[in-house]
C-alpha cells in the first residue's frame, strides 16, 4: 500500500511577495497601471491565503479601479503558479483589494499626499497631541509641517457633517483654528469617510 501523501507545506510568504512585487514591477498588463504594495499578508499554518492591498499612486485617494485590482489577480495567480507550483498555487486563496476607503496613512510621508482631504486623527492617549486635537479621532486636514519640521504637522478643522455646527456650516473659530502635532505623538492617521 502507497502511504497518504502529507498535506502541502503552507504557501511561502516571501515567494508569495516576491511574486506580488514582480507582477507590479514587471508584468505589462500592470506594470503601467500606477499601481504600489500597499501592503501583503500570507496566513501561516493550515490556512492558504494572501491578501494583497494596492495602493492607486495616481489616485487623490489612492483606491485602485476594480478593473486595476483584476489585471493584477490575473498576473499576480499566474505569477503564484511559475512560484510555487500549479497543484500548491491552486490551493491559494488570493484576495487583492484596495486599502479600504479609510485607509490608514504612513506617518509622515502620506500627510502631504493626501493633504486637503479629511483625515481621521486619533492622537496617542495622554500626550500633547491628545490635548491640542481634543476629540479622539480629530476630523482634520493636513496643512503641511509645523515648526518642528518633518516630525510635526500643522492641522486644520475638515469641513464635514460632522464638524459643521447646527448652521450646517463650520464657525469662524473652527475655520480659524490650526493645531500643530508631534508626529511621533499620533496613534493613526486614515481618510476620513464623509457619511
Amino acid at each position: 500500500a502507497v502511504a497518504p501523501r502529507p498535506p502541502a507545506p503552507p504557501p511561502s510568504g516571501a515567494a508569495a511577495l516576491a511574486a506580488a512585487r514582480r507582477v507590479l514591477d514587471a508584468d505589462p498588463t500592470v506594470s503601467g497601471l500606477g499601481l504600489a504594495l500597499y501592503s501583503f499578508r500570507a496566513a501561516r499554518g493550515g490556512a492558504k491565503r494572501v491578501a494583497v492591498r494596492l495602493d492607486a499612486r495616481a489616485s487623490p485617494t489612492g483606491s485602485p479601479s476594480l478593473a486595476d485590482v483584476s489585471a493584477f489577480s490575473r498576473a499576480f495567480n499566474a505569477a503564484l503558479v511559475d512560484a510555487l507550483g500549479e497543484e500548491e498555487a491552486g490551493g491559494v486563496e488570493v484576495e487583492a483589494s484596495s486599502p479600504g476607503a479609510d485607509r490608514a496613512l504612513r506617518l509622515p510621508a502620506d500627510l502631504a499626499r493626501f493633504a486637503g482631504l479629511p483625515l481621521a486623527v486619533t492622537p496617542e492617549p495622554g500626550s500633547a497631541a491628545a490635548t491640542t486635537l481634543g476629540s479622539s479621532p480629530a476630523i482634520v486636514t493636513y496643512e503641511g509641517e509645523g515648526q518642528g519640521g518633518p516630525e510635526s504637522a500643522t492641522f486644520a478643522v475638515a469641513d464635514t457633517r460632522a464638524t459643521r455646527g447646527p448652521s450646517g456650516k463650520l464657525s469662524a473659530k473652527q475655520r480659524a483654528a490650526r493645531f500643530e502635532c508631534a508626529v511621533g505623538e499620533l496613534a493613526r492617521v486614515a481618510l476620513y469617510v464623509d457619511i
